[in-house]
């Protein structure tokens, strides 16, 4: 799974999910990039709410075992608007907030175990972690969230491809030394 993948995948599910809503005429999905809140913060000008916020793409393999595993680590956060100065609206943000955020860890698990699904396709099925620790967004103007980590687990390939390396590739079969043409047999004189 790419990274590509990985947010193709939360595009859908923000397009699909009817609390989101995501379309292009209606942005509400976001891929926050490196943590980077002020461009977050630009971004919001242009987001509506709720929105699916989608951590950056992590991953590392996992050579432990005889099956190695790419496992990648990512998180998703939905913001809701609220009035960041009455305690009592950011926890009714926070929770509209956690309840859309379950719908989608309850989709992502639903998916993995769906034959046919993006996340349950032939020797590309996705292993969903199965504890979450929510947590609040930090707050910003006027909005509340809160975010779930996740982690998924997928087959790695670690075959090395020879073609993939000068000095593994086959080697071209020599060319053969080229036969000299027949010469013609001496005629012998009869004297």
């Amino acid at each position: 799974m790419t990274e590509q993948d990985y947010i193709d995948y939360f595009t859908d599910l923000a397009t699909k999910n009817l609390a989101i809503g995501h379309t292009p005429d209606r942005p509400r999905f976001y891929v926050i990039h490196d943590n980077n809140m002020s461009e977050l913060t630009n971004a919001m000008r242009n987001l509506r709410v709720p929105a699916l916020l989608i951590d950056q793409y992590y991953d590392d393999i996992d050579r432990t075992q005889d099956n190695p595993r790419l496992r990648i680590s990512g998180g998703l956060n939905v913001l809701v608007k609220c009035n960041t100065g009455d305690t009592k609206d950011v926890r009714r943000a926070r929770e509209e907030a956690r309840q859309i955020a379950r719908q989608f860890l309850n989709r992502m698990f639903n998916d993995s175990r769906t034959p046919g699904s993006v996340l349950c396709r032939q020797g590309r099925a996705v292993t969903v972690s199965t504890q979450y620790q929510g947590e609040p967004m930090a707050d910003m103007q006027n909005y509340a969230g809160w975010g779930y980590p996740f982690e998924w687990t997928v087959a790695q390939n670690v075959a090395v491809v020879n073609n993939e390396w000068d000095d593994l590739r086959p080697k071209p079969a020599p060319e053969p030394e080229p036969v000299p043409a027949p010469q013609p047999a001496p005629v012998l004189s009869q004297d």
